[in-house]
């Protein structure tokens, strides 16, 4: 049961306070802004020239006017710079004079850096806003495209003034070359992907990529589109969700490699779910694994997730993260309770404080601090907006954790795969589902957890969910934060104060720095205004904090789908997804096994009975005893 709540919590993550940091020395206002185009290396909507990647630039001027030199870059490259926008107020990119250089950026990171030295690039991916290509879901294109504007700040390819490539330009005369690229969502899946060339000198190296700051970002999209086989987007064509950002001239140009990249992935076929070569080719976790990463080239990796993820699921960062610490590359963490969120929305004076010692650390060389205790990672606890900076590192299962391998009590049992399956809810509320006692005695949980089931049908398939909950005492209430709800007053464009009326509109000039020379904005039309954010909680008895999918057709270990035999006992295997939670005193963890999940994943459209003989099913967990 849940019942609301008007409890709004503030969050305070701990702030590494820097010895030495960059200060605001330079005006925005005379700031210079230009377009670059930089040439792809591949040509992917089959016009015959190789992708045109459009590059907009911010960047510092001294005091008389005259640009500054060895200034590090700050790179965004996102497909949704024209069309959904960024951030909570869905800024775009805009033009506003129409001369072809964009007068307004999105998001905070100019207003913020560029007084502080640093230059800002805003990449527009392949096929996206005005650049030419293919949309392809983190693929060839896509990532060739960021990687031509990191080479170009590098010195390693050309960069021009127009899009025919008649007027050169070296980003030599201004740049150090050193670059940091940041994002969130499908922009922190391009960051991802450059991490894998960053530390490969077999794919030609990024050695002036100096870090990686990737927020809910994509690691593998064949686990963003499916788990075990089941599809966790509705059953949906990689084309899609490739045309969803496309612009008009890739709708128009691109039909063909979409259709291409449909057959690759195996859509309309009873394959689609097995993880085939399309899919391995947009596996950063393996692509990272397998580099041959050189000495001394390693970026520093600054990973934020969302413990309660359920858009870029914490498989994401988990898998990705051990790599990342098995390569032994310099890395932070900040783990939050919450969804797909940006820390600038639930943490902003904190999350501006440290990632300004971050990349000062890694793009100025200043010793800010901010690596001495860089391996400790800062987890939010539960709800209440407590931070923990834990002694040992997180891992899906490192040591200073304990497994955990419990088996079911009781006979067999069973349920009943209801055809359209239910809501998480209502998987939990439903007592013919089953239901298990897990742990009754607080623990930390983190890591991954897994589930074998041992389970037989009766039809040649279905699909299962496997959730663990944290529950009380029924006529008993826990407080539970939902997904973060932005205020939605007016907000006035010039950044230098609230409209009327928008009472929860912060200005950021006065209270977080993040407007300089207040005033100077307005002359730029470039917001600097932004809104508050609250958590919004709710009162309830459980609370799904991991969970996991299988179709039983598909077989993990031969990566192949084929139908079951009706009344024949099978071995299931399945990840749930990583989490970090404290199971506090008075509560029970525990198991729910059922049927298709109408919350998050495709259903299956036939009903069948579900046997499970508890006695060989388990379920393993892992218990981090550190503080």
């Amino acid at each position: 049961m849940t019942t609301s709540a008007s409890l709004s919590l503030q969050v305070n993550a701990p702030i590494a306070h820097a010895a030495q940091q960059s200060n605001p020395q330079y005006s925005y206002a005379k700031s210079i802004r230009e377009k670059i185009w930089v040439q792809s290396t591949v040509d992917s909507d089959g016009t015959g020239d190789k992708d045109m990647i459009s590059v907009d630039i911010v960047r510092p001027v001294g005091a008389d006017g005259v640009a500054i030199t060895d200034v590090p870059v700050i790179m965004d490259a996102s497909p949704y710079y024209y069309n959904l926008g960024r951030g909570n107020q869905s800024q775009v990119k805009r033009d506003l004079d129409v001369d072809g250089v964009v007068d307004s950026f999105p998001l905070f990171y100019d207003n913020y850096f560029v007084t502080r030295g640093y230059a800002v690039a805003l990449v527009d991916s392949s096929g996206t806003g005005r650049s030419d290509g293919c949309t392809d879901l983190g693929g060839p294109a896509e990532r060739a495209a960021v990687k031509a504007a990191i080479d170009w700040f590098g010195g390693r390819t050309g960069g021009y003034r127009d899009w025919g490539m008649t007027q050169s330009v070296l980003a030599s005369s201004w740049s150090s070359g050193k670059v940091g690229i940041i994002g969130k969502s499908w922009d922190a899946t391009l960051a991802n992907a450059m991490l894998t060339y960053g530390t490969d000198p077999s794919k030609g190296g990024l050695p002036n990529l100096r870090t990686v700051v990737p927020i809910a970002g994509i690691s593998s999209w064949y686990d963003y589109y499916f788990s075990n086989g089941v599809s966790l987007r509705n059953g949906e064509a990689p084309s899609a969700l490739a045309g969803l950002v496309a612009n008009n001239n890739a709708k128009s140009r691109c039909k063909t490699a979409w259709a291409a990249m449909d057959k690759a992935a195996g859509y309309g076929t009873d394959s689609y779910g097995v993880k085939n070569a399309f899919w391995r080719d947009r596996d950063y976790v393996s692509m990272l694994w397998n580099a041959p990463v050189a000495s001394g080239t390693s970026p520093g990796v600054f990973m934020v997730h969302g413990a309660k993820e359920t858009n870029v699921k914490t498989t994401h960062f988990g898998e990705l993260w051990d790599v990342v610490q098995a390569r032994q590359m310099p890395h932070k963490l900040w783990l939050s309770q919450l969804n797909h969120v940006d820390p600038f929305d639930y943490d902003r004076t904190a999350w501006v404080a440290t990632l300004h010692q971050w990349m000062d650390h890694w793009l100025k060389g200043i010793d800010t601090g901010i690596m001495l205790d860089a391996n400790k990672p800062t987890i939010e606890r539960n709800q209440a907006g407590a931070w923990i900076k834990y002694s040992n590192d997180w891992s899906l299962s490192s040591p200073g954790k304990a497994d955990t391998v419990q088996y079911l009590p009781g006979p067999e049992k069973s349920f009943t795969a209801s055809a359209g399956g239910q809501t998480e809810d209502s998987m939990y509320l439903d007592k013919k589902n089953l239901i298990y006692d897990i742990k009754s005695t607080p623990t930390r949980l983190s890591g991954r957890p897994q589930i074998g089931i041992r389970a037989k049908l009766q039809s040649p398939g279905t699909h299962l969910t496997v959730m663990l909950v944290d529950t009380v005492a029924a006529g008993s209430y826990f407080n539970r934060v939902d997904p973060l709800k932005a205020d939605t007053s007016p907000i006035c464009d010039n950044g230098a104060k609230p409209c009327d009326g928008a009472l929860s509109v912060q200005t950021l000039a006065s209270s977080s720095d993040l407007c300089n020379q207040t005033g100077e904005d307005a002359a730029r039309k470039d917001s600097c205004a932004y809104r508050d954010v609250q958590r919004q909680s709710i009162n309830s008895d459980f609370h799904v904090i991991s969970r996991g999918w299988l179709d039983t057709r598909y077989d993990r270990a031969t990566n192949t789908k084929h139908d079951n035999t009706a009344g024949v006992w099978y071995d299931f295997v399945a990840d749930l997804t990583p989490l970090d939670y404290v199971l506090e005193q008075g509560h029970t963890l525990k198991l729910v096994i059922g049927g298709s999940d109408q919350s998050l994943t495709q259903v299956s459209t036939t009903s069948t009975t579900v046997t499970v003989d508890p006695a060989r099913t388990y379920i393993e967990y892992k218990e981090a005893f550190d503080s």
